[in-house]
């Protein structure tokens, strides 16, 4: 075992030249053209990567390796650096640290690393460790949509750390709006279309391809009631989120402060995620021929991506448990989340 303190990209190089089989599992994949150009050469080559597209390059990725798999941010974030690789002559050997395959991560940060081999001293047994904890982490992946995170990348102009402006459009209301389609734990989980296609969205729409626009209140809640078979109090909540993602009545307009989260119940212990949070610049949208949810509103999407304990979440939105689509909440709401996530986390908000 060898604790590397300074010139660890020449010591990662030089193991990643002669290995045939590699294994990565990063936070952040960013490689330098050099970095990139041996990955390319490697036989076999699989990247883990955390599922946040604005701050991993997904043309390197692909470049680098089709079989790439991603790790969402919810609920468990990939936070690992680690690289296994077994080289021709049969050796393994592992980097275990802090340092993301980045150009700070390899040359200009003060990171720390250790560096273990098959060859050197007793580190088959940790070496194996590592081997079956990154196959596991493999499997778990999802495979990386790189059409939906070229698009996130690209429309990435900021990052959620550092010199944020101070908020100074004039509001109308604050809400909350999720991404999942249920609450169960395999529910789909939208947020990469929002931060793809730059919109919030709401569900229902796909069953009714009904515009609420043209429809009254009480009429949409009959058609919910005879075409999704809900009793009428459910009918009537569904139709009423609707109307309000709409824009009717005292709705979402444009230039509301969305936050965009994740449920929490009654009595809930484990924290609340925070994915983002949006300004809305556009009308209701109608889109049918969507694959996933039809009604949409451009927004301005700011990633947050972070977890909030649940008394926080409680304390800063007035509200005991969140677990419906979409809920109005007090203007007060944005300060008080705002100074949380700057104190827990450095995040400063740019909209």
């Amino acid at each position: 075992m060898e604790v590397v303190l300074s010139d660890l990209e020449s010591k990662i190089h030089e193991k990643l030249q002669a290995a045939s089989s590699v294994t990565i599992a990063v936070a952040y994949f960013r490689p330098d053209d050099k970095t990139l150009d041996i990955l390319k050469r490697i036989p076999r080559l699989r990247i883990i990567v955390s599922n946040e597209f604005d701050r991993s390059d997904p043309y390197k990725l692909e470049e680098a390796s089709k079989e790439s798999r991603c790790i969402p941010v919810f609920p468990n974030r990939l936070h690992a650096k680690v690289l296994y690789g077994e080289n021709r002559g049969g050796n393994s050997f592992a980097f275990v640290g802090s340092a993301n395959l980045t150009p700070g991560g390899l040359s200009n940060n003060q990171e720390a690393c250790v560096m273990l081999d098959s060859e050197e001293g007793d580190n088959n047994g940790a070496l194996k460790c590592i081997s079956e904890w990154l196959e596991r982490l493999y499997e778990e992946g999802e495979r990386v949509d790189f059409k939906e995170a070229k698009r996130i990348f690209d429309s990435a102009s900021h990052t959620p750390f550092g010199r944020g402006k101070k908020f100074t459009i004039e509001v109308n209301h604050h809400w909350t709006i999720k991404t999942r389609n249920g609450r169960e734990k395999e529910a789909d989980d939208y947020w990469n279309k929002f931060r793809a296609e730059e919109v919030i969205a709401l569900g229902w729409g796909g069953e009714l391809k009904i515009d609420p626009q043209k429809v009254t209140r009480d009429g949409l809640r009959k058609r919910i009631e005879s075409q999704c078979g809900y009793p009428s109090n459910k009918a009537g909540r569904i139709s009423n989120e609707i109307m309000q993602f709409a824009g009717l009545g005292d709705g979402l307009k444009a230039n509301d402060i969305v936050w965009i989260i994740g449920s929490f119940a009654p009595n809930q212990v484990k924290p609340v995620h925070i994915y983002g949070v949006a300004r809305v610049t556009g009308k209701l949208q109608c889109d049918w021929k969507s694959e996933w949810w039809n009604f949409k509103r451009k927004a301005k999407i700011f990633p947050v991506e972070r977890p909030l304990d649940v008394e926080q979440a409680i304390k800063c939105f007035d509200k005991e448990a969140m677990v419906e689509t979409l809920y109005s909440v007090p203007t007060s709401s944005f300060k008080s989340l705002c100074r949380e996530l700057h104190k827990r986390h450095g995040i400063v908000i740019n909209l």
